[in-house]
């Protein structure tokens, strides 16, 4: 179960591992506020042992993307073969 981060939200939690993913389109996560809230949840996972992986779109992107990239991700943290 994840810990209480303070009533932040992730997209997912991997689950059986210490990865959080955050899918971050650049029409919401630009932003200076945007860019702050990210960084204090990455600091809070951090501190509470779990490891935030942030996939970036660009605004064109479309979900073949999201899939993609998605893909890659777990590959590169070995939880795909």
């Amino acid at each position: 179960a994840l810990p209480d981060l303070e009533n932040k939200c992730f997209d997912f939690i991997v689950k059986n591992t210490k990865f959080l993913l955050e899918i971050d389109p650049d029409f919401t996560h630009t932003s200076k506020e945007a860019v702050e809230n990210d960084n204090y949840k990455n600091e809070l996972a951090k501190k509470h042992g779990y490891t935030v992986v942030r996939i970036k779109l660009k605004n064109d992107e479309g979900i073949n993307s999201i899939k993609t990239k998605l893909t890659e991700c777990f590959y590169s943290l070995k939880l795909l073969k």
